[in-house]
């Protein structure tokens, strides 16, 4: 049913009663000061990178506290450099464990992932704690990929 089906329907003087008198903005979400980690185990600078850093800079905008926990020397420099705090954990067996460690000290709500690998070291990481797990996707097929 159409706007114009609408008001023959119910008469314009209902539709108009409806609406609010004043218009409200919604404002965005006030991060509170609320820990984010964004984690990547990327083996250099690559597209997520970037992405990860505009993230970061959005979510301090709004007042949360971002901060990168990364597998590589270069990639962890490069967060520091475009201003994002950073912390490197080792490249090894047990990087679930350590990265849980981790989120457990910085007092993390929440951690952010981007490739299947990170999603599955996430997954374990954050099982039985109150951090909450996101994964962003970028769309660039046609459906997100199978291998999660």
């Amino acid at each position: 049913m159409g706007v114009s089906e609408l008001r023959d329907s119910v008469g314009t003087e209902q539709l108009g009663a409806s609406r609010p008198k004043t218009s409200s903005v919604v404002r965005p979400l006030d991060g509170g000061g609320a820990r984010v980690v964004l984690y990547t185990s990327a083996e250099c600078w690559r597209g997520a990178g970037i992405s990860f850093v505009n993230i970061a800079r959005g979510l301090e905008r709004h007042g949360f506290q971002p901060h990168v926990v990364s597998l590589c020397a270069e990639v962890t420099e490069e967060f520091v450099q475009a201003g994002v705090p950073g912390t490197q954990l080792p490249r090894r067996k047990g990087e679930a464990w350590r990265l849980r460690k981790f989120l457990a000290s910085f007092g993390a709500e929440v951690l952010l992932v981007d490739r299947a690998h990170d999603i599955r070291i996430g997954t374990l990481a954050v099982l039985g704690t109150r951090t909450a797990l996101v994964s962003r996707y970028n769309h660039f097929r046609a459906k997100p990929p199978e291998d999660l």
